[in-house]
């Protein structure tokens, strides 16, 4: 009877860690999805921060150097 109680346990345990594992992975894909997003948007943004600065500099100073 004992030991019947002690596996019904260990499946219970072997389900929760299955469980937050899944929880997990969902949170990694998450993560990378953003992460992803993420790096495009400020890969876009800083090419438009570097043409500005390389038109701003050809406006000002000329090609006088």
């Amino acid at each position: 009877m004992a030991l019947g109680w002690f596996k019904v346990v260990e499946v219970q345990v072997q389900s929760a860690r299955a469980y937050q594992w899944r929880w997990e992975e969902k949170a990694g894909v998450v993560v990378s999805l953003l992460d992803d997003a993420l790096f495009h948007v400020l890969y876009a943004a800083e090419a438009v921060v570097l043409s500005a600065a390389l038109c701003g500099f050809f406006l000002c100073c000329g090609c006088n150097i």
